[in-house]
């Protein structure tokens, strides 16, 4: 799921900047400011992905500590019927 969604930013990004290169490529002031969007996009690109990942992180450990306490009751329930 993660490696989908890096892989389809990439991609996105990669287009991007074959289109950027194709249409301003031509003068020297273009080639400067297609770097420097380029650099923009990854920086931007990046921090997406960086925060989408934080984000499913905190959703897996939210799952497993849910699953945790429920384990947790379930055993505190065996201890009290005995």
């Amino acid at each position: 799921m993660i490696i989908e969604y890096v892989l389809n930013n990439l991609i996105t990004l990669a287009s991007l900047i074959i289109e950027e290169f194709v249409l301003v490529l031509m003068t020297p002031a273009g080639f400067i400011t297609s770097i420097s969007l380029i650099i923009f996009l990854e920086v931007l690109v990046t921090e997406s992905i960086a925060s989408d990942i934080k984000e499913i992180g905190y959703k897996i450990n939210l799952k497993k500590i849910s699953k945790q306490t429920k384990i947790e009751l379930s055993n505190a329930k065996e201890l009290a019927t005995i």
